[in-house]
């Protein structure tokens, strides 16, 4: 293990933590079996991603499709060297289907512009929803060479020509169903290093400071992204985790402090612009029915708020950070949380109500 390599605190080289700083191979794959395998003895497994969306991985199915047909001899009359192929995304009235036209776009220069001939239109029907207990099941994937026209992709049969196609890109969707990329690796091995008491030295993430208490942790988080995790190469890993001991002295906790607490106020500032406009959205005007607020919204938002709240805690036991300054601007959200939870309840009432069936009246 990486223990050794992580500077170690002593009475000449005190240690307050480490600036961490993840780096990942930006063309980096991994199965999910292949992940939670690697990850689970070095106790992360709860940090496993979520299984990748039906339209994430079927736009990278297709992205290498086309790149397997470009050096083959199957797609003569589909991609040739005159034009360059495109995938465009179709908007259909169905939200479960998927619709991507591979267009050739070709330079016009009588009429100085472009013109576009769609050569063939992929179909995915997106799986079911997975309820607890049940098996996933496989989504419906089909093409037509026809460029236009009503198509059932739930129904349609491919020709011959079709089918050969077809097969070939079922093997990429095959594939990435159940393949993270280093969007997905990012972001877990960001979520690792916040668990370990991290605080961001910047809005948009990227930089920690990690306490020296997590040593330990960041030496097995190195052994994953350095060792473990595998290379678009085959060769030495080009992914590294950053460590860059921070001394325990003054100097260094005012820097640390200040960091941190610039980069807190501005998520708070985010926070409370973005649950501004969201409640403005939705608040009752004279004359205007309340718009209805989506749980899966109002749930994000609380824990947006639970967890910079949580965060404030960190600061304040790690790093001195200026509370009382902070702690008023969380006491404000804490007020736009529970207007959003009064809103919340507010449109359920209002939509019983209007699904009760009305009163019968006799007419005599």
């Amino acid at each position: 293990m990486y223990t050794n390599e992580i500077k170690e605190s002593s009475a000449q080289f005190p240690i307050l933590g480490y600036t961490v700083i993840a780096s990942l191979d930006t063309k980096s794959e991994i199965s999910h079996d292949r992940l939670l395998q690697l990850i689970t003895p070095l106790g992360f497994g709860n940090f496993l991603p979520p299984q990748v969306e039906p339209p994430t991985y079927f736009q990278r199915a297709i992205a290498a499709w086309i790149k397997e047909l470009k050096n083959s001899a199957i797609p003569a009359a589909l991609i040739d060297d005159d034009g360059k192929s495109l995938v465009r995304r179709i908007k259909g009235p169905d939200s479960d289907v998927l619709i991507f036209a591979l267009v050739k776009e070709n330079v016009d220069l009588a009429a100085l512009g472009l013109s576009y001939l769609t050569n063939l239109r992929v179909f995915f029907v997106k799986p079911p929803r997975v309820k607890e207990g049940e098996q996933p099941q496989p989504g419906t994937l089909t093409l037509t060479l026809t460029p236009s026209g009503a198509t059932d992709p739930r129904t349609y049969c491919p020709n011959a020509q079709e089918a050969a196609l077809l097969s070939n890109l079922q093997k990429w969707v095959d594939h990435y169903a159940v393949t993270y990329k280093s969007s997905e690796l990012s972001r877990m091995v960001n979520d690792i290093i916040e668990s370990m008491g991290a605080a961001r030295m910047r809005l948009s993430g990227g930089v920690h400071f990690v306490p020296y208490a997590q040593r330990d942790n960041l030496a097995r988080l190195k052994q994953l992204v350095e060792v473990s995790l595998p290379t678009s190469t085959g060769g030495k890993s080009s992914s590294t985790l950053m460590h860059l001991p921070i001394i325990d002295e003054e100097n260094s906790r005012e820097q640390v402090s200040g960091s941190a607490h610039s980069a807190f106020v501005q998520r708070v500032d985010s926070y409370e612009e973005n649950m501004r406009r969201f409640l403005l959205a939705h608040e009752t005007v004279e004359g205007r029915k309340l718009k209805p607020i989506k749980k899966k919204y109002m749930e994000e938002r609380i824990a947006q708020y639970e967890e910079m709240k949580a965060e404030l805690e960190i600061y304040d036991m790690l790093l001195g950070t200026r509370r009382q300054e902070i702690e008023s601007r969380v006491s404000a959200l804490e007020e736009q949380a529970l207007a959003l939870i009064g809103l919340y309840g507010q449109s359920i009432a209002n939509q019983d109500d209007e699904e009760q069936p009305a009163e019968e009246v006799e007419v005599s």
